[in-house]
């Protein structure tokens, strides 16, 4: 696994653990957990810099491809509106340096995971941690 993907998943639990914590109200299910966590911004985008250049270049010229649907494409699309908004106000920056700007300093919309998705990472990660409890 990448360090990317270790990232977003030391995040996304991070993200579950302030979500309970904050819970007003009954007793949270696990789903209502992982809804709020995947409505809620990321604190990244969770995508190495080369394959990020390639399909924001992709998205920026309506391009991406027809394969490339749902919630990944929707990141391409916020990431190339976002890079376009840097380069409108800085119009002598780069793709690649508004790009480097955008992944380094701003936060993704959210953790680009459906509920389904989201769920099942959830109790990987979960159980993972309990496998590595017991060594």
């Amino acid at each position: 696994m990448n360090y990317t993907l270790l990232q977003r998943n030391a995040d996304f639990m991070r993200a579950f653990r302030t979500v309970w914590a904050a819970w007003d109200g009954p007793e949270p299910t696990i789903a209502d957990i992982i809804n709020k966590v995947v409505s809620m911004p990321a604190p990244k985008f969770y995508v190495n810099y080369e394959t990020a250049y390639k399909f924001v270049g992709r998205a920026l010229n309506d391009k991406l491809p027809a394969g490339n649907r749902g919630s990944r494409r929707q990141m391409w699309h916020d990431l190339a509106s976002r890079v376009s908004a840097v380069r409108t106000c800085y119009p002598h920056i780069s793709l690649g340096l508004a790009l480097v700007y955008v992944m380094d300093v701003e936060g993704a919309p959210s953790f680009y995971l459906t509920q389904k998705s989201a769920t099942a990472l959830y109790y990987k990660l979960k159980r993972i941690n309990n496998q590595s409890l017991k060594q």
